[in-house]
């Protein structure tokens, strides 16, 4: 991807980011997030990641352009990550 391309994708980037935000910042994802930690219990954390990346077929690899989420562990409120 050549620099005119990926500054392209600042705007569209913004839109995923503010749309993650809404999801995972919601109530019921959250608290399904503490349940998960819960159950999984002590040393391991539980998270939902959200990633936006692109495949370049030529180089066979993928460009991560986002990656946000939220996470949890045992008896402690969810964070972003």
């Amino acid at each position: 991807m050549n620099a005119a391309d990926f500054n392209a994708t600042e705007p569209l980037l913004d839109k995923f980011v503010e749309l993650a935000e809404k999801q995972l910042e919601s109530a019921e994802i959250r608290q399904l997030l503490a349940e998960l930690s819960g159950v999984v219990g002590k040393k391991r954390i539980a998270s939902v990641t959200i990633t936006v990346d692109v495949f370049d077929e030529d180089r066979e690899c993928a460009l991560p352009l986002l990656t946000t989420g939220i996470s949890s562990s045992e008896g402690k409120e969810p964070f972003r990550t």
